[in-house]
């Protein structure tokens, strides 16, 4: 006797399996790399959260904060240069020093 009905691989396992063997070991690679993903997310967000980690955001945020500031102050400084070359008369802008080869 046969189903009255055809059933849909996609959502039947039993007739997926029928359809493809594989089916059953990838749908098991898959599990176990999102248990493993999931894992080593735990273990960063641990790490982050701790002490440490907390004391190294201290540092990083110290790093990016004297940069910044640093590439602020080098860009005052060329707009300033800028400005006193306009004041002189002697700069054109899109002129460079460079010969063009």
């Amino acid at each position: 006797m046969h189903d009255k009905t055809k059933k849909n691989p996609l959502k039947n396992k039993a007739m997926m399996l029928r359809v493809n063997p594989f089916s059953k070991q990838a749908a098991a690679i898959v599990a176990k790399g999102e248990a493993d993903r999931h894992t080593k997310r735990a273990a960063a967000i641990k790490e982050k959260r701790s002490k440490a980690g907390k004391k190294s955001k201290v540092v990083r945020t110290a790093t990016y904060t004297a940069l910044q500031g640093d590439l602020k102050t080098a860009y005052t400084a060329a707009e300033d240069l800028i400005a006193e070359e306009e004041k002189a008369g002697n700069y054109a802008p899109g002129e460079t020093d460079e010969e063009d080869e």
